[in-house]
């Protein structure tokens, strides 16, 4: 489980695949996908850029199509006018402006932008030797802001209790929040787990 930090909304690095991974079974094409770009996780509300760089040893492409859990989104024919065109599906908006036969940019991320991506480049007639690619992507929501606590007083006297909330903005997956009294975690027994109340 990846763990959401309030403080911090830094993305890890893309991940990279590289033949042979996930690489569709040939039968005699020498059409190779060399590298297959998309990044580990994305940030709902932000945009993506996927790449799927190809060698056609000496072959027409026909066309370059991109999936995102089995439905296409996006195909690139050089043969048609205009080349690119792209399919309505959820959590999908493509920049056509920003998108080519090897770059696909997609914009205002959701929830539905996760999973499966798969790029599919075929060779032209008479064969169409088609290979692909694939690789995840998560999309996480990252809080507008650090976590705050509402319910506590200035001043206590001796044997008073003490019921303090802590709250954080939506994110995804859910941020995980800790009590901590003089610098020390407080004991399980006065946290109330998933509501985020200090009973103490």
């Amino acid at each position: 489980m990846v763990q959401t930090d309030a403080r911090s909304g830094l993305e890890p690095p893309a991940v990279v695949l590289t033949p042979p991974s996930l690489r569709m079974p040939e039968l005699s094409s020498a059409i190779s996908i060399t590298e297959l770009r998309a990044p580990a996780q994305a940030i709902e509300g932000g945009e993506m850029i996927l790449g799927c760089a190809y060698d056609l040893e000496g072959e027409a492409l026909y066309s370059v199509k991109w999936y995102q859990d089995n439905r296409e989104f996006y195909r690139f024919v050089p043969g048609n006018s205009p080349p690119a065109s792209h399919f309505s599906a959820p959590g999908i908006t493509v920049d056509m402006q920003r998108s080519s036969s090897e770059v696909v940019t997609l914009v205002g991320l959701t929830r539905r932008s996760g999973g499966v991506y798969r790029c599919e480049v075929s060779g032209e007639t008479p064969h169409f030797n088609t290979v692909y690619q694939e690789t995840h992507v998560q999309v996480y929501l990252v809080p507008k802001a650090g976590p705050s606590i509402t319910g506590l007083k200035q001043q206590y006297r001796a044997g008073d209790r003490v019921l303090v909330n802590c709250s954080s903005p939506p994110s995804r997956p859910e941020t995980r929040l800790q009590w901590w009294i003089n610098r020390q975690l407080a004991p399980a027994l006065y946290v109330q787990v998933g509501r985020g109340y200090l009973n103490y």
